[in-house]
C-alpha cells in the first residue's frame, strides 16, 4: 500500500498490468520493455513497446508517476484518517495506546486530561491538511535532502483537493 506517512517515495513511477498476465506475456513483455529502454532510452517508446508484445489493440499496462501516486494517496487521507471522522478515530486510537505505554513508564495512570489532551492535538494535526501535505510531501519527494526536487515535484495541496 503506498501511503505518503511512511516516507520517502521509492519510485519515479510505476508499471502495472491492467489484468493478470501468464507467464508467456510477461516475459515477452520484460524483454520488448528491456530492449527498448537501453537501445532508445525513451521510458514512453519502452511502455509501448510492453505493451505491443502483449497486444496491439488493447492497452495491457498502465503507468502512473510518483507525482499523480501522491496525489491520489493524499486525496485518500484526506477522506479517511484526515476527514473529521477518521481523525476522530486515529486520534482516540493513538491516544489510548500512548496512555498504555506511558503508565507503564510511569508506573501510574495517566490523567484524563492529559490523555484527551494529546487527543486533541493528535486530532488537530490530522485535520490541518495544509501542515500534514507540506510535512508528506517533504519527506515524499525528498525535498529536505535535495531543495532542487521542490521544482521538479512543485504539486500543491490544491492539486490534492476534488474538484468541486
Amino acid at each position: 500500500m503506498l501511503r505518503p506517512d511512511f516516507g520517502p517515495a521509492p519510485f519515479r513511477g510505476l508499471i502495472g498490468p491492467r489484468r493478470e498476465l501468464d507467464e508467456k506475456e510477461v516475459l515477452a513483455s520484460c524483454r520488448a520493455s528491456y530492449r527498448t529502454i537501453f537501445d532508445q532510452k525513451d521510458g514512453d517508446v519502452a511502455l509501448k513497446a510492453m505493451n505491443d508484445a502483449v497486444s496491439t489493440t488493447e492497452e495491457t499496462f498502465w503507468n502512473v508517476s510518483a507525482e499523480l501516486a501522491f496525489k491520489l494517496a493524499f486525496q485518500s487521507y484526506m477522506q479517511g484518517e484526515g476527514s473529521p471522522e477518521g481523525a476522530t478515530i486515529r486520534a482516540d486510537a493513538f491516544a489510548t495506546r500512548r496512555a498504555i505505554r506511558v503508565a507503564a513508564r510511569r508506573g501510574a495512570a495517566v490523567p484524563a486530561e492529559e490523555i484527551a489532551e494529546w487527543r486533541e492535538r493528535t486530532r488537530a494535526f490530522l485535520l490541518n491538511h495544509e501542515a500534514r501535505f507540506d510535512l508528506e510531501w517533504r519527506k515524499f519527494f525528498y525535498i529536505d535532502e535535495f531543495p532542487e526536487n521542490a521544482k521538479r515535484f512543485d504539486s500543491t495541496i490544491d492539486d490534492c483537493r476534488p474538484a468541486e
